[in-house]
């Protein structure tokens, strides 16, 4: 039977290429969200513009404070490379602690391959989503304020017609990313209040051919829950 240092001896030379290529191989493959899930599903699901402009707040934030630990992580870890180097440099550190500081540096070093990756992704994801950032208008309180009944009046009656799940994600693909677009445009305006008028009719059985077939088929939904 091999003895433990021969195995791991064996195993550090069979390993050491494969972790090289494989730390190459999926160093631009995105291991949080892609473009495409940032661009549907984190703002084309939110249905209106204001509410996307938070989303990316929220998301540009997140990493941001992650590059910002990243980067004071690395220079806390510099410093303690640096404390380790000085202690082996005296002469009444034994040769065992020397190999025992040798070895925490050259473990904290041979991790930074994979932080790195990390921080590439975040950094890739935030210059989307500062691109996406760059096609709103700076939003003001009042103004985010004001399109809050577009969002929940979409947002509840998606869910009284049941489109909700797989379903309501195709819509954000098919649907709500292109309108999101003309939103922004000024193609299509949002109108929250009209909506909710319609609905009061809907749920009193006043529902006109006019108003059109989804608010007459959320009429029939809702006698159903009651």
């Amino acid at each position: 039977m091999k003895e433990i240092e021969a195995i791991v001896g064996e195993a550090d030379k069979k390993v050491s290429s494969i972790i090289e290529e494989v730390e190459s191989a999926f160093y631009d493959i995105p291991f949080e969200n892609s473009a495409f899930q940032d661009k549907y599903f984190v703002l084309a699901s939110q249905i209106t513009p204001a509410r996307a402009y938070r989303a990316l707040g929220l998301r540009m934030s997140a990493k941001i404070r992650a590059l910002k630990e990243a980067r004071y992580a690395l220079m806390l870890e510099n410093v303690e490379i640096d404390e380790l180097r000085y202690k082996m440099s005296l002469p009444e550190t034994s040769e065992f602690d020397k190999r025992r500081y040798e070895i925490e540096i050259q473990k904290r070093l041979d991790l930074r391959s994979w932080a790195a990756k990390l921080v590439n992704d975040a950094i890739v994801e935030l210059e989307y989503l500062y691109s996406e950032f760059k096609k709103f208008p700076r939003y003001t309180r009042e103004q985010f304020e004001k399109e809050e009944m577009s969002h929940f009046a979409a947002r509840l009656s998606r869910q009284v017609n049941g489109i909700d799940g797989a379903s309501e994600s195709l819509h954000n693909i098919v649907v709500d990313a292109d309108k999101m677009e003309k939103m922004l445009s000024g193609e299509i305006e949002l109108d929250g209040e009209q909506f909710i008028s319609q609905m009061r009719h809907a749920m009193l059985g006043e529902v006109k051919p006019t108003q059109g077939v989804g608010i007459a088929n959320m009429n029939e939904r809702l006698r159903q829950k009651t």
